[in-house]
């Protein structure tokens, strides 16, 4: 390599899938520089997009307003390397429209959402894949296999460690106030399903809260929280700064955002890092980052929040919470009760596993009738040893139905498993 073209200055163009305000304003703009330059490996990084409005040197990138037709000359005028655009749909449709003078178009594909993935995934030179998932998609859609690089997400471990600090713990559980507090992390679409845990929540009983962080419609399921009762017990948070992430894995008893498609899912590697609990769905790709029953706990039937109320107990079981109580608030659900206890003394209150080895595990099943019972149940919540946790039922719809599904992720409690907890 001669001295002059080792000293010539290198420059990349990246097309990022949002504008850059909406990083700030999601709080995780912090990041942006590393992100786009990782090492520092190029000397000039330009973002060239469509949704810009305002030319501005920011988090150590020129940002320019640039239009489709635009695309291709200033490529030229700026003397581009190479063009890194972040998404398989419009970002990749804008970045292979103007390589027509020869300069490589990279993409990362962070989806296994096939309505994001457009055709001119295929005229890209290189495609990088955040997971075997996303890699089989693209192959799927005839993306040759040399130009396919599984790459995944990376954490930044010096920001996402536990926060063992007694005062922070405090001022968690000052601001979310609940026995047991649920984090769902993402956005606040279908995806992230934070619909069934709602109605998982609403079976969990009073001890149990959910704060949820993402950015998205929250209206919609703030009116199912009211519908469900449950909204007494939810904080819905818009965005936080990206640093303050690792306070709300640290202090939350269980991290829970089942989703129902991941193209590779960043925030469970978070939660994990700061040693949370985690709680998602057994899909590809959750299934190779978390291994079942050692650094998480997966779901098959993530539809069914009976299967999520299940596992949220499971983790309990395993933290000592070894009594379990069903409080009917309405005198013509109390056969409900005894139903439940039957059902968990003979289903799940078995001294050995199903394959015939000594257990002598299992939640001991307390029946009670919040009409007769509630002072009873205030008192032992005050005052108990802190083994109990509650479901409280004040109504059942005449459709409600237990999978089998469900049903085989009750009878797991009959295994004796350890799961690493807070």
């Amino acid at each position: 390599m001669s001295s002059q073209h080792a000293n010539r200055t290198r420059r990349l163009a990246v097309i990022p899938s949002d504008p850059i305000q909406a990083y700030v304003d999601k709080g995780t703009s912090s990041w942006l520089e590393e992100y786009y330059n990782p090492e520092r490996v190029f000397d000039e990084v330009y973002a060239l997009s469509p949704l810009e409005t305002r030319s501005q040197v920011t988090f150590g990138m020129h940002v320019i307003p640039t239009t489709p037709e635009e695309l291709p000359r200033r490529l030229m005028e700026l003397q581009i390397d190479v063009v890194r655009a972040y998404g398989g749909y419009w970002p990749c449709d804008f970045a292979t429209s103007g390589n027509a003078n020869g300069i490589p178009v990279i993409v990362s594909v962070h989806d296994t959402n096939p309505a994001l993935l457009n055709d001119s995934i295929l005229a890209a030179d290189e495609v990088l894949a955040v997971s075997n998932a996303v890699a089989q998609l693209l192959r799927d859609r005839g993306v040759p296999g040399n130009r396919i690089t599984v790459f995944g997400n990376r954490v930044n471990l010096k920001m996402f460690t536990p926060m063992r600090d007694p005062a922070a713990a405090r001022d968690y559980r000052r601001r979310f106030p609940g026995k047991y507090s649920i984090l769902h992390v993402g956005r606040k679409t279908p995806q992230k399903n934070l619909d069934t845990l709602l109605r998982a929540l609403a079976t969990l009983g009073e001890d149990f809260t959910l704060v949820t962080i993402g950015r998205g419609d929250s209206a919609v399921y703030q009116d199912l929280a009211r519908q469900l009762h449950v909204d007494n017990r939810c904080e819905f948070l818009d965005s936080i700064p990206n640093e303050s992430l690792p306070f709300f894995y640290s202090n939350c008893d269980v991290m829970c955002t089942p989703s129902r498609y991941e193209g590779f899912g960043l925030v469970f590697i978070e939660a994990l890092a700061c040693a949370a609990v985690v709680v998602t769905s057994d899909i590809d790709p959750l299934n190779t980052l978390i291994r079942d029953h050692e650094t998480g706990i997966l779901v098959k039937d993530f539809e069914n929040p009976a299967a999520l109320y299940a596992l949220i107990q499971y983790l309990f079981y395993n933290r000592g919470k070894s009594l379990s109580v069903m409080m009917s608030y309405s005198y013509q659900l109390k056969d409900l009760a005894d139903w439940y206890r039957q059902l968990w003394a003979e289903s799940l209150g078995k001294n050995k596993t199903l394959d015939g080895k000594p257990a002598e595990i299992g939640p001991t099943p307390i029946k009670a009738l919040g009409t007769t019972d509630q002072q009873t149940s205030a008192v032992l919540q005050v005052s108990s040893s802190g083994q109990k946790y509650e479901v409280t039922v004040d109504s059942i719809a005449s459709k409600t139905k237990v999978t089998r599904g469900a049903t085989k992720v009750l009878q797991a409690v009959a295994e004796p498993t350890e799961v690493p907890l807070n």
